[in-house]
């Protein structure tokens, strides 16, 4: 089926592609209007030309506006070596049965000395490695947050100014489509602080946003465990940040960050 799907995207990218170039017009340094750039743009808003316009403006608007996060966006950064040697993000190797790629957050591995935008700008750094391939551009991410153990203490860590912004960041300014968020075991203090933040999910989003308990069967409903590590109840071995750290470094020597 998704197969099908992709297929039936590709027989309309060209057209797609030509009427966005005939209407963009780019005079920033920060964007490359290449062929290979603009389709990853597209897919994330389906092939829609304006949609495509709409996110490659509040893209450019965004990138001028918050430098500092795209600066040295690299494995070189050591904040942002040390967030994925703690697996702040995890990027699992493994698709899942929609071929949409996972990525997992396990809240208690953040000790603090990590700040929350190096956090994002890792996570920001993972999705141009995996937006290289355009059967990821195409069928999207999944994220999913572990609040298992993560006290009350560190709550306040959690600077809501930050998360509007990373929240409007994604979803307004970035071309990636983010498909459902799953959390596992929320303390009431997370489930009360997303219940405000959930007003400014999309509509996607809003409507694809589950909660789980600590028994992770009702997960698997959506997210089959045979493509999860064992911490997430799944059948795969433990994650090891070892392999996507090499292959970010490694992306990072070809692109020339």
């Amino acid at each position: 089926m998704f197969r099908q799907a992709l297929e039936e995207m590709k027989k309309n990218e060209a057209a797609a592609l030509g009427n966005l170039k005939a209407k963009l017009i780019i005079k920033d340094d920060l964007f490359s209007a290449t062929d290979e750039n603009l389709m990853k743009f597209l897919y994330s808003r389906r092939l829609s030309v304006s949609d495509t316009l709409n996110l490659i403006q509040n893209h450019l608007k965004y990138k001028n506006e918050n430098q500092n996060l795209f600066r040295n966006l690299s494995i070189g950064d050591p904040e942002i070596r040390t967030a994925l040697e703690n697996s702040l993000p995890e990027l699992l190797p493994q698709k899942d049965r929609q071929c949409r790629t996972i990525i997992v957050f396990h809240a208690n591995n953040w000790d603090g000395k990590i700040s929350l935008i190096s956090i994002y700008r890792a996570l920001l750094l993972c999705l141009e490695f995996s937006l290289q391939d355009v059967h990821v551009q195409n069928n999207g991410f999944i994220i999913i947050v572990n609040w298992e153990q993560f006290t009350f203490q560190k709550s306040t860590w959690l600077s809501a100014t930050i998360i509007r912004h990373m929240i409007f960041g994604l979803q307004e300014c970035y071309p990636a489509k983010f498909l459902e968020l799953h959390f596992i075991a929320p303390p009431w203090y997370i489930r009360a602080a997303f219940n405000v933040f959930k007003l400014t999910f999309n509509e996607e989003i809003r409507e694809n946003f589950f909660t789980h308990g600590r028994n992770l069967s009702t997960l698997h409903d959506f997210v089959h465990k045979e493509v999860l590590p064992t911490e997430l109840g799944g059948s795969m071995p433990s994650y090891n940040c070892a392999k996507l750290i090499q292959d970010i470094e490694n992306f990072c020597k070809q692109v020339g960050t």
